[in-house]
């Protein structure tokens, strides 16, 4: 599977994002920095590309719902892009089509022109206490899309939520058990 890749443009005054390759959580703090970004600077309803992604968890897929959720919440509704089966199975069944419009094809006569944005770590070490907090909210978000959500995800944001204290930092011996993960 191919590292993720995202990319930003416009087209028609549309904001477009393309992810590319593998969506996993250890992506997930640089990819959240993207979003976070992208939804500091607009309410506008953004088109995602995922024609070319080959796989996406639950973390990336919680990211992707914050975004969604969003849009949705300034009154305008985000599209996905998706024609690869596996993908677009599982963002149906985790309750997408709640939040964005999905498409098969891509509805315009041109591709956008993008630019690529980094969603490495930056150089930065990745923390386990980052990674894990990312994890938990993205967690979340997915929990908060429908009842079959909560009883999917509930364990694993129960889990996240251990590992934590009130005010979001590490309880003794966290780090160790994410980087086992890693």
């Amino acid at each position: 599977m191919q590292a993720p890749r995202a990319f930003f443009g416009r087209l028609h005054e549309l904001p477009v994002v393309v992810l590319k390759g593998c969506v996993r959580y250890v992506t997930a703090r640089a990819l959240r920095s993207f979003v976070d970004d992208l939804l500091n600077e607009r309410n506008d309803a953004i088109v995602l590309d995922l024609r070319e992604l080959e796989a996406i968890d639950s973390t990336g897929m919680g990211l992707l719902a914050r975004l969604g959720r969003s849009t949705l919440q300034h009154g305008r509704r985000s599209v996905i892009v998706c024609d690869a089966p596996d993908v677009t199975t599982c963002l149906r069944s985790a309750a997408f089509d709640r939040l964005f419009l999905m498409l098969r094809e891509w509805p315009f006569p041109e591709e956008p022109e993008v630019a690529e944005v980094p969603v490495h770590a930056h150089g930065k070490e990745l923390r386990a206490d980052g990674l894990g907090r990312v994890m938990l909210e993205a967690h979340r978000e997915l929990a908060s899309l429908s009842e079959a959500n909560r009883e999917e995800f509930g364990a694993v944001v129960s889990a996240l939520e251990a590992q934590f204290d009130g005010n979001g930092s590490r309880e003794a011996g966290a780090e160790g058990r994410f980087r086992s993960k890693n």
